[in-house]
């Protein structure tokens, strides 16, 4: 459990390491939709809420249980629902993880889209939180994407949803896209999510930031893991991205390219949401996704972070990342909404 914790730590760094760069200025592109600020923050005058249900859900897939949270309305008609795929490394059904990751996000978008009709259902991925833990190695992007069929299929077949749709967050938005190649969904939101191949990234942030000749290495050392080769002379300073137990799980997902899958993605209707505060992914990302995908709609949050979160703090440490009280863009809750409501 240890060496899974470890790897999973050192997952959660893989994006930040290769998507941060300097914060990015807000787009001014014709087909991006800013927001007033006034509309991206919490409002606090809201109509009293009708009951939320919370429920316990699992599927067991692969030997391993995968367990999750339904929070849906209370009314007993028919709703929409969400399922909420997390992003990358250990991070929970709530949005928060053991690295020091701790804002509560997916655990108040699902409590806000329920108090508005729509039910989400949210869960740990395996080796994570409450679900079983599992071998590291055994630890692929198409295995994620194959629990993430599985919950999809069993709210299929639930009675009380009228629609499927599927919200990805950073890397889930990748683990929803290869989702949505084979599984038609009634909806897809990409949320934060990286517009470029792991691999592509990785080579260009690697060069900015290390020594050329550690940079060389790391040329080498992909071009390994993509040739499925040992990996061999690894310098220490790359090491942790290298680990061996964790090779098979970046090498699922290296030349991965998420505008390809968007193009080709069997959903419904598609919304692309990004922050323009965010230091990981940028709006230039959003844009490309947008692009590739006919049906969708590209929506940008100002001065919304990585995590979710409304937060004026340009700096690589920002507040949202430890400070769960900070609020939710409205903006966000209200596009799915509009999203899993909006007319067949």
């Amino acid at each position: 459990m240890k060496a899974l914790t470890r790897s999973l730590a050192v997952a959660a760094l893989v994006p930040a390491l290769a998507c941060a760069s300097s914060p990015p200025a807000p787009s001014q592109s014709p087909d991006l939709v800013p927001l007033p600020r006034a509309q991206a923050s919490a409002s606090a005058a809201a109509p009293p809420a009708p009951p939320v249900v919370e429920e316990a859900v699992e599927i067991t897939r692969a030997g391993a249980v995968v367990r999750g949270v339904l929070d849906r309305p209370g009314s007993a008609a028919p709703a929409p629902v969400f399922l909420l795929v997390a992003g990358s490394g250990p991070t929970d059904r709530d949005g928060n993880s053991f690295v020091g990751l701790r804002t509560d996000a997916y655990k108040q978008l699902a409590r806000a889209l329920a108090e508005r009709g729509v039910a989400t259902l949210r869960y740990d991925k395996r080796g994570i939180g409450a679900s079983d833990h599992v071998p590291e190695a055994d630890l692929t992007l198409g295995v994620f994407v194959e629990d993430a069929r599985a919950f999809v299929a069993k709210l299929r077949a639930d009675g009380r949803f009228s629609r499927v749709l599927v919200a990805g967050h950073s890397e889930g938005g990748v683990i929803a896209l290869e989702l949505a190649q084979a599984t038609p969904l009634d909806g897809l939101a990409l949320v934060a999510t990286p517009g470029r191949p792991l691999g592509a990234v990785l080579h260009e942030q690697l060069a900015r930031k290390l020594p050329a000749d550690l940079a060389k290495e790391a040329d080498r050392l992909l071009a390994a893991v993509r040739a499925g080769a040992p990996l061999e002379r690894v310098p220490p300073p790359l090491a942790p991205l290298f680990h061996a137990s964790i090779v098979p799980f970046l090498r699922s997902q290296l030349d991965l390219d998420p505008t390809s899958l968007a193009s080709t993605a069997h959903a419904t209707r598609v919304l692309v949401a990004q922050g323009d505060n965010d230091l990981q992914v940028s709006v230039d990302d959003a844009r490309a996704l947008a692009h590739a995908s006919p049906r969708a709609r590209l929506l940008v949050l100002p001065g919304v972070t990585h995590v979710l979160k409304d937060d004026a703090a340009r700096a690589p440490t920002q507040p949202s990342y430890v400070d769960p009280t900070m609020p939710l863009p409205v903006a966000l809750v209200a596009a799915m909404v509009d999203l899993a409501r909006e007319p067949q």
